[in-house]
Parts: C-alpha cells; sequence; structure tokens
C-alpha cells in the first residue's frame, strides 16, 4: 500500500519535517477562508486522484474550514468506495503535541 504523507496547509504554517514543501493540500494562506465548496472541491480532487491502494498521512495544522473540507471530501469517496464493492481508504490525521512539541497519529 503507498502512503501519502501531506500537510494540510503550507508550507510555512506551522514546521512539519515530515512533509516535503510541495506536499500541502492548501496554501499556506488561504484566500477565501469560507468558500466551503472551493475547499471541498479540492480535497476532493486530490482524494478521488490518489491510487486504488492508497494510505494518507495528513499532517493538520489548525485551519478548521479547510480540515472540515477535507474530512467531508474523504468521507464521501469512501462511501462511494464502498458502496461500489471496494475497500475504503487508511486515513490517520496527525496532530501536533505542544508537550512532547511532536506530532501524534489519529486514526480517523
Amino acid at each position: 500500500m503507498e502512503v501519502f504523507t501531506v500537510g494540510l496547509c503550507g508550507p510555512g504554517r506551522h514546521d512539519i519535517p515530515q512533509v516535503s514543501e510541495d506536499n500541502f493540500l492548501f496554501p499556506m494562506m488561504v484566500e477565501n477562508p469560507m468558500d466551503f465548496s472551493a475547499h471541498y472541491n479540492t480535497a476532493f480532487e486530490f482524494i478521488s486522484n490518489l491510487p486504488e491502494e492508497a494510505k494518507v498521512e495528513l499532517y493538520v495544522t489548525g485551519f478548521t474550514p479547510v480540515l472540515t473540507s477535507f474530512l467531508s471530501a474523504w468521507v464521501q469517496v469512501n462511501d462511494q468506495r464502498r458502496r461500489a464493492g471496494s475497500s475504503t481508504r487508511p486515513l490517520t490525521l496527525y496532530h501536533y503535541n505542544r508537550e512532547s512539541s511532536g506530532y501524534e497519529p489519529h486514526l480517523f
């Protein structure tokens, strides 16, 4: 299974050494934060273009409008896959832990 390690917003919003500078779904400064449909479409396009056997590790950067749009698209695509008889793709969110100064996995 191929693993895709991506950051939500960046580069530069937060220091995420696990994610290369060209592997962010949204820019550091989102131009229209409340354009939920545009965020959903960006996420949906990314998810829809993943290989059949893909696992995603998403480093969350705290920007709720794009995170909820991504999760909505993730659920939609996995639901379509399930109805078509395919297996769903695993998603692990990584949240920053101030106490450890590292990222903690959260299976979605």
